[in-house]
């Protein structure tokens, strides 16, 4: 029989590799607070070509507009005077009780939408008027008529974030997001 192999020398500790230095890691961060997102919808209920057309225009101009803690918002200033050199066209609007054709008509709607997703915000209300008869896309004394030198929708973002406002006809309504900045 043959005899077994001699067995080797035990390594020495100069020939046992050094194991690396791990230093172990722990980050612990704080969750970061969801934003809030304010949505509040108006349907829009056999609105005509030349009705939402002005409606579409006014939630392309005020869409993406920061609203700063702090500041204060205007719809008239924002939207500007409304002509059909800027391209809005003659709908229905009330005045003095009766339903006529006037440039600009159905905008109502956006400032209307808007201020309730405001009022649901927090923001302080500092100007409204309600419409003279009750609109059909509003509970009655939710809605906020303007009109440019007279009427405006008035508020200021006291609620100590920023806010970025999205507007836009969307499914057959006008939708406002109040969407806040972390």
């Amino acid at each position: 029989m043959p005899e077994p192999p001699p067995l080797a020398a035990p390594p020495s500790a100069a020939d046992i590799p050094t194991p690396a230095t791990v230093s172990p890691s722990l980050s612990v961060s704080t969750p970061r607070p969801s934003p809030r997102v304010i949505r509040f919808e108006t349907p829009l209920l056999n609105s005509s070509e030349a009705r939402t057309g002005n409606i579409r225009l006014v939630a392309q101009k005020l869409n993406g507009l920061i609203l700063p803690a702090g500041g204060d918002f205007s719809f008239n200033r924002e939207v500007g005077p409304r002509t059909m050199k800027k391209g809005y066209r003659k709908a229905t609007v009330y005045v003095n009780g009766e339903k006529v054709q006037e440039i600009g008509g159905g905008i109502c709607q956006v400032s209307t939408t808007l201020y309730n997703a405001a009022v649901s915000a927090g923001f302080e209300i500092t100007e409204r008027h309600e419409h003279q008869k009750q609109v059909p896309y509003a509970a009655e004394g939710k809605d906020a008529s303007v009109y440019y030198g007279k009427l405006d929708l008035k508020f200021s973002n006291n609620t100590g974030s920023d806010y970025t406002l999205f507007c836009a006809v969307q499914n057959k309504a006008v939708v406002v997001e109040l969407r806040e900045k972390l």
